[in-house]
């Protein structure tokens, strides 16, 4: 049986669900169909949806980027001694304040 929350229309698929929108959520939601930057409510989460898509891509691409620059300098023999590996990654685990800079440069 399908589900109820689900049907097909000219391919596109249209799912309704209930959203939590916590810490005033509500608020800017209203706020944005009131001043007429969106139509509807729906409009402002699907624009929320496209953002967070946007944003998973671009650490995605990066990631990506980070470990090609990574095997190319291994690759052109500027890799780094396994022991000296280890010691940064104990570090690591012992400062979880300091994890982004440490290992960023920054």
């Amino acid at each position: 049986m399908r589900s109820p929350y689900i049907t097909n229309s000219n391919d596109a698929f249209l799912f309704s669900i209930k959203v939590l929108k916590p810490n005033g959520g509500d608020r800017v939601v209203c706020q944005k169909v009131a001043v007429g930057d969106y139509e509807t409510a729906s409009e402002v989460v699907r624009e929320g949806l496209r953002l967070l898509k946007q944003r998973d891509d671009l650490w995605k691409a990066e990631v990506r980027s980070k470990i090609r620059q990574g095997m190319d300098s291994i690759r052109a023999g500027a890799g780094i001694p396994a022991q000296q590996v280890k010691a940064q990654m104990a570090a690591f685990k012992k400062n979880p304040c300091n994890r982004y800079h440490e290992f960023s440069g920054k």
